[in-house]
Order: C-alpha cells, then structure tokens, then sequence
C-alpha cells in the first residue's frame, strides 16, 4: 500500500514536471524556454553582437585613406605642410595646403563657413584629434592652425615634430559650432595667459 501510494505520487509529480518543461509537437517533445532563459539569450546576444562590431579586424573605427575623393569626414586625405613658424613656448602656426582639385565643391560657399574643424592623423600611433583651421580654406586649399604642444598631448607634441613639406592626413570638415551672424550681440573668447 505504501508502496503504490508512493507510485502515484512520483507518477504524478513526473507528469507535472513533463507538462511544465515540455510539449508536445508533431516532431517529438520540445523544451518550452523560460522567461529566464530567454533574457539570458537575449543579453548574450547583445553583448556578442557589441563584441563583434568592435573587435572584429575587418570593421575598424579608423576612416581609410583617398588621394582621390574630396576632403571628406568619411576618410582622411593628405595635406602638406608649407609653413611652420614658432609663436613661443610650446606653440607653432602651421600652414597646411590640401591639393585643390580635392577640395569639395562647396568650400569656398558661404554655408561651409560656420566654425567648423577637421581631425588631424598621428600617423605613428594612429591617434586623430579635432583643429579649427583660424582662417578656414582658401581656394588653394591651405588652411592654419595654432597648435599648441601640451606635456601628454600626443598629437600635438606629434604636430610640432613635423617640418616643411611633411605630409599629414586629415578629415572634414566637421561643424563645431554653428555661427550666425548678429545673432549674438557679444563673444567671450578665453585662452591661456601668455598665449594670446
């Protein structure tokens, strides 16, 4: 008796257990996932799909490299430098000039004159930052920038390494800030003391 009782009660048990695990199709019993299970895939998949658009070698945050196509934000283009004047400590001028026949069309328009920068390429350790050219881009293509070198500033340090003729890649333009004209009726400009 006590035997049959217990019986029934494993026979009962496993067949609940059967109908919250599984059911029934007509290709055998399937596992029905958890809500459990599912945020777990859920989450796995979302940081293995993260993991590969970052680290995979064939997608690369760096923009690739035309001597081509326009100056652009979508690749660098090479500039050279055609003049580099020392303005005290740890500051230069540097003239770049960007072949003009890579220039884009709409350089030289008046809607390409908001205060905008292009980022400059360390070729030695592949590190860019942003520049605002002081003057934008002429019709030539040469555009200046005041480069400052800092102590842990790499591109800058990199920069001031740099000689008349070098080359240096680059891309842009990049608006920084759009300006309008009479728009504001006072500019507050700040740079360090000695450097202005």
């Amino acid at each position: 008796m006590l035997l049959t009782s217990y019986y029934r009660f494993a026979s009962t048990r496993l067949q609940t257990t059967h109908l919250r695990y599984y059911s029934l199709s007509p290709f055998g019993a399937t596992r029905t996932p958890s809500r459990r299970t599912l945020t777990l895939a859920l989450a796995f998949g979302t940081i293995a799909g993260a993991s590969f658009y970052l680290f995979h070698p064939g997608i690369s945050p760096s923009a690739p490299t035309s001597t081509k196509l326009p100056l652009s934000p979508s690749h660098f283009t090479p500039a050279t430098i055609i003049s580099s004047e020392s303005c005290g400590p740890g500051t230069k001028l540097l003239q770049l000039v960007v072949p003009p026949n890579l220039l884009p069309h709409d350089a030289l328009n008046p809607s390409f004159h908001p205060i905008w920068s292009v980022y400059i390429k360390d070729d030695d350790i592949q590190v860019e930052r942003p520049y605002t050219p002081l003057q934008g881009i002429d019709n030539q293509g040469r555009m200046l920038f005041w480069i400052k070198k800092y102590p842990k500033g790499e591109v800058g340090r990199w920069l001031h390494s740099k000689a008349v003729a070098d080359q240096i890649e680059l891309r842009g333009p990049l608006k920084t800030w759009s300006w309008k004209e009479d728009e504001w009726d006072e500019i507050v400009m700040v740079c360090d003391r000695g450097y202005c």
